[in-house]
């Protein structure tokens, strides 16, 4: 079972790309102005691949349930080919409660910018001095 850390080292594979090289200070390199097809799929897997591991260390720090979920995800589905590893995770997905957590998240903000935006009238109860 793959964990955060055995990710680290996945870089590795791309090591076959002659556009993709990795500099001292751990910075992608991209040589040449060409990309072929295979090295513009070669670039794809390689940011999947970066984004997994973003994905995995905020996941870790901010959501532990999740960051396990999705751990144990990426070490059953290694990240080495984006499409096939994107297609899998929307795969595992529930839809329909994406829906309703978005579109409750969606009307909470409506409301929010609704009641920013309208000028409500001043409550004012005190009654202007009468002069006779």
């Amino acid at each position: 079972m793959a964990s955060a850390a055995s990710l680290k080292s996945f870089p590795e594979c791309f090591s076959s790309c002659p556009c993709l090289s990795m500099s001292s200070t751990s910075s992608l390199i991209i040589k040449g102005n060409a990309v072929s097809n295979f090295q513009k799929n070669e670039l794809i897997n390689y940011f999947t691949f970066k984004a997994v591991r973003t994905v995995l260390e905020q996941l870790y720090e901010m959501n532990p349930p999740q960051y396990k979920w999705f751990n144990n995800f990426c070490a059953e589905n290694v990240p080495n080919n984006a499409k096939r590893f994107l297609q899998t995770l929307v795969k595992k997905c529930d839809h329909g409660e994406i829906y309703n957590e978005i579109s409750d998240e969606n009307l909470k903000l409506m409301r929010e910018r609704l009641l920013e935006t309208i000028q409500w009238p001043l409550d004012d109860t005190t009654k202007p001095d009468q002069t006779d």
